[in-house]
């Protein structure tokens, strides 16, 4: 199902605007892996690289059938379908080294771990029945939460995850009541903030340290939780836009998020307390620039 390699091209108009035409289906996630390099995951089952100076990608993973032709290739038999009912629905740089290494989630519920260093898969499980929209590796380099369609958030220790495909146990788990479209650690990794269908923001402190406590053993049964706040919000984007999914700042606890409002705004949520004894404050921001629901946002690095 992969595309080859070098099956990519580019136009340049008149403001210096490049535009890419590099995967054969939406692209499902976008994240930097440093200043001049962007990670790129699609529905075609691949993750590709840009090189920001080059001007060029490079394809450097793809999932593949069981059939016998790819069995030399590292997505040998991820795809269990044919390419039917399969595709890749998030990917997540691994900050511990971001240029090599990098999670991505399907929408079969699947997550697996790719080291492009060793050509490995470091892990690969099944982490819901259901569609996984998004991952989040906490700043200690261990704990992964994911969330999804199966109406939760999940809290993971990596050092339990192994290379087969199996069903893993979470340490913890969050009920949002409806789909789960994003669920992210801040930079310091004292809060998570979820983006939920059931129209909350839903922010925990210290949602890493929720696991039971049953020494060095696994829980025989994930601890579940609550959120610290829950903040009213209208994630009803319609079917005709994409999903709200409020994103960190990359430095700051910080985030922002779409907004429903009219006139058209961003919300900026900040001064998230470290004790959770007081909900974030939120900022509006618009200007004439701001004419249409911004569904997505990001800071720059």
């Amino acid at each position: 199902r992969a595309t080859n390699n070098n099956n990519s091209s580019s136009t340049k108009d008149e403001d210096d605007i490049h535009m890419f035409h590099v995967h054969g289906r939406p692209v499902c996630a976008m994240e930097w892996t440093g200043n001049d390099t962007l990670l790129t995951a699609s529905y075609d089952g691949t993750v590709r690289k840009l090189n920001v100076e080059r001007g060029t990608f490079e394809q450097v993973f793809a999932t593949y059938n069981e059939d016998d032709q790819y069995a030399s290739k590292l997505g040998y038999g991820f795809d269990t379908t044919g390419g039917r009912n399969y595709w890749m629905q998030h990917v997540c740089v691994d900050h511990r080294s971001p240029s090599d290494c990098f999670f991505a989630s399907t929408n079969l519920g699947d997550a697996f771990h790719i080291d492009l260093r060793s050509n490995q898969r470091t892990f690969h499980h099944e982490l819901s029945e259901k569609k996984i929209n998004t991952l989040s590796l906490h700043p200690n380099g261990y704990s992964l939460a994911s969330a999804g369609l199966d109406c939760t958030v999940k809290l993971w220790d990596l050092r339990k995850l192994g290379i087969f495909r199996l069903q893993a146990k979470p340490l913890a788990i969050q009920e949002a009541g409806k789909s789960v479209n994003s669920a992210f650690f801040s930079p310091s990794g004292n809060v998570l903030v979820s983006t939920t269908m059931a129209q909350h923001l839903d922010v925990t402190n210290n949602f890493h340290l929720c696991a039971s406590k049953t020494g060095k053993k696994a829980p025989l049964t994930a601890n579940t939780t609550k959120p610290t706040h829950r903040l009213r919000h209208d994630n009803m984007t319609g079917r005709w836009l994409s999903t709200f999914m409020a994103r960190w700042h990359p430095s700051l606890d910080t985030l922002v998020v779409g907004s429903m409002t009219k006139p058209r705004r961003m919300d900026v949520y900040k001064e998230f307390g470290k004790d959770g004894s007081a909900a974030p404050q939120r900022v509006d921001r618009t200007g004439e620039a701001v004419t249409a629901v911004a569904s997505r946002c990001c800071f720059h690095p």
